[in-house]
């Protein structure tokens, strides 16, 4: 059958319509491999005029074709592979009576998460808020927020802030447009004590150093209200 396509679409006709009722033994005695395609009633050589047109049949037909997407010889490479499914399981591969039962029938179903991933997934996109400063004369690192999501409005330009993500092996340091120089600094140096303090893995973890204004969406995504 692959050899029979391959010619169709050499010559470019796409067939339109594979499936078992239109494959036929041609001496099923003498010669029980060889089989022959039929009925070429829906064989086309221009798809773009057929666009949007449903053609052939429901269960062996493309998912371009179902969505009335444009299409190509490829459809009948489709059809064949669900023939060849078909055989091996002795089912048809994409049961269903319309168009939307085949489509969905396509899509993959996940697994629920169990209570202990979903535990994980919580920790790995939680995060926690520092802020740098040396208002007191002196640097200190002192938290603002213990869990995100946290408010824009924490973000204050006049200092600077390590968001802790480490979790998910990102720590971001967060430059306000008004924080002094030295400020600027010491928050990165900040950040790479920060990670081994929390026993961070070193090489795993990225520090990413976000100047206001140039904030990431990874990084916005943490806050409640930043459009």
């Amino acid at each position: 059958m692959a050899e029979a396509l391959c010619f169709l679409h050499h010559i470019n006709v796409i067939h339109a319509d594979v499936k078992p009722e239109n494959i036929m033994l041609a001496n099923h005695e003498e010669e029980p491999w060889r089989a022959k395609l039929i009925d070429f009633g829906t064989a086309l050589n221009d798809p773009k005029n057929r666009i949007g047109h449903m053609i052939g049949t429901l269960p062996y037909t493309a998912p371009e074709m179902l969505m009335g997407a444009p299409f190509s010889h490829a459809i009948d490479i489709w059809s064949l592979g669900c023939v060849a499914a078909e055989l091996l399981i002795g089912d048809i591969l994409m049961a269903g009576k319309r168009e939307a039962e085949i489509v969905l029938g396509m899509m993959p179903t996940l697994a629920a998460s169990t209570p202990e991933e979903d535990s994980k997934a919580d920790a790995s996109n939680s995060a926690s808020l520092y802020k740098v400063s040396d208002a007191t004369g002196s640097m200190t690192m002192t938290k603002v927020s213990e869990k995100s999501p946290f408010g824009k409005e924490l973000l204050v330009r006049d200092d600077c802030f390590i968001l802790d993500n480490g979790a998910n092996g990102k720590i971001f340091v967060w430059k306000g447009n008004g924080a002094n120089a030295e400020e600027k600094r010491e928050a990165l140096q900040m950040a790479d004590s920060f990670i081994e303090k929390m026993n961070y893995p070193r090489m795993k973890t990225q520090v990413e150093i976000l100047p206001q204004g140039k904030e990431t969406i990874i990084f916005k995504q943490f806050f409640n209200n930043w459009n």
